[in-house]
């Protein structure tokens, strides 16, 4: 958990997380900013989910939001239950990309995995 957008940026393109959930406000930049700077980052996983996390509900916002980087948009207050399903779906993406990345195309099939 980082408390500053460059300390967010830093840590999430060398700590390699499995998802990057970023608040509204995060330090001197908003969370679009943190999420166009990650999306910049050519440190940065491209398939690390990253959620922003929002008051703002409007279309607008959810729309500008994808353009900056995020995956997702969750507008507060967030049903925990749905939080948790959507971050297991999440995980299953980045699981399935790490496994194609360490294995030969085809390998996991001709073993029988």
């Amino acid at each position: 958990r980082a408390a500053c957008d460059s300390a967010a940026v830093e840590a999430a393109c060398t700590r390699r997380p499995d998802v990057v959930i970023v608040g509204s406000s995060a330090g001197r930049h908003d969370g679009l900013e943190v999420c166009r700077l990650l999306s910049g980052d050519a440190r940065f996983r491209a398939d690390t989910p990253v959620i922003l996390l929002t008051d703002d509900t409007t279309p607008t916002t959810h729309r500008a939001a994808l353009r900056a980087g995020a995956w997702d948009v969750w507008a507060g207050p967030v049903d925990h239950a749905l939080v948790l399903l959507k971050l297991r779906t999440y995980m299953r993406a980045h699981l399935a990309h790490d496994r194609r990345d360490a294995h030969p195309a085809g390998l996991l099939e001709r073993l029988g995995l």
